[in-house]
């Protein structure tokens, strides 16, 4: 019996072991991070969902603001025209109670002085006559008050203003600016040379040549009815490089701004200068043969023709008259302060 269980193989459990806890470690590996990803795949979405529901709340919030700012900037407009319907309430009752010729002087003196504002600053005789003429027409419409004196200046300011030359300087804005552009693609002057055109050369006789030279002298011919060859070496050559005819057309933009300058100034000399450098520019570089340049010389000779310099009217004096007329009827502090006056009489 002992012999028997000596003789019976003893078995190695330690294979298994190690193959059976290599598989439960592997398979509570596996599980835990199937775990681990689904908790982090729920930590993403729920941080998605944080980030969207913040971007929310920050668009919430900068509508917010913007409303904020809006209601402000109604309610700051909205006190500036009640204070500013205020003044204009007291103003029209102080007018009222003063009468209706002295409103009406008030009004004569006020175009009075824009139209001798606008003779200062930017001499527009059209824009005058027609501020003077709006003086007039209330200097009429007024009946107790004898401002015969004012009438008589106003009536002698648009007979002096009519009588000045006009000068349409919309229309030599207009042309300056089809100048400038019309420089952009002028032509230039080409250095033309004559290119001869070879004739058609005669072969000699054929008796005694190969026949392979017959041939191709007869298919030579034959080319030379669809072919014309010209020398390209005597080309047309342009006079000006490119570098050159970029200066010249900034020169030319130059003299149309320098004119455009002196039309803005009323300065006849400096106006027909620059048109005379540009005339001198354009017969010396560019192509008197085309329609351009030609065109570009007659708006110039057209344009120097024109004298800007105007010897404008003097109406300091129908200024000081219409002054004058204020402080006869005693309204000068109520033109020029009506609201305070009438606060001061509330007081």
């Amino acid at each position: 019996m002992m012999e028997e269980c000596a003789n019976k193989p003893v078995r190695n459990w330690a294979p298994w072991l190690l193959l059976g806890w290599t598989l439960i470690i592997f398979v509570l590996g596996v599980a835990g991070f199937e775990t681990l990803r689904r908790s982090n795949d729920a930590t993403r979405a729920k941080t998605d969902q944080y980030h969207a529901t913040f971007s929310q709340v920050q668009q919430l919030m900068s509508r917010t603001d913007a409303q904020d700012e809006h209601l402000n900037s109604v309610h700051q407009a909205l006190q500036r025209s009640t204070k500013e319907w205020a003044d204009l309430t007291a103003t029209v009752k102080h007018l009222d109670a003063v009468g209706p010729d002295s409103w009406l002087l008030l009004e004569a003196a006020h175009f009075i002085r824009l139209g001798t504002d606008y003779m200062v600053t930017a001499p527009d005789p059209v824009l005058t006559i027609q501020t003077l003429q709006l003086a007039q027409s209330r200097l009429k419409e007024i009946q107790k008050t004898d401002v015969q004196l004012l009438m008589l200046k106003v009536s002698q300011a648009l007979s002096s203003l009519s009588q000045l030359p006009t000068n349409d300087m919309q229309q030599h804005w207009a042309t300056l600016g089809h100048i400038q552009q019309s420089l952009d693609h002028a032509p230039f002057i080409i250095k033309l040379t004559q290119v001869p055109v070879e004739s058609e050369t005669r072969h000699a006789s054929t008796q005694g040549l190969p026949q392979w030279r017959v041939t191709l002298n007869q298919i030579w011919d034959e080319l030379k009815q669809f072919l014309r060859i010209r020398r390209v070496s005597d080309a047309d050559l342009p006079w000006l490089s490119m570098s050159e005819q970029s200066l010249i057309r900034e020169r030319a933009q130059w003299l149309v701004l320098q004119a455009e300058w002196s039309l803005v100034h009323q300065n006849t000399e400096a106006y027909r200068q620059s048109l005379a450098h540009l005339e001198t520019l354009l017969h010396r570089y560019f192509d008197p043969d085309s329609a351009d340049t030609q065109k570009l010389l007659a708006d110039c000779g057209r344009l120097m023709k024109a004298n800007l310099t105007i010897h404008w009217p003097d109406l300091s004096e129908l200024s000081t008259a219409a002054q004058i007329a204020i402080e006869r009827q005693g309204f000068q502090a109520a033109e020029e302060h009506p609201v305070a006056s009438v606060q001061e009489e509330g007081a």
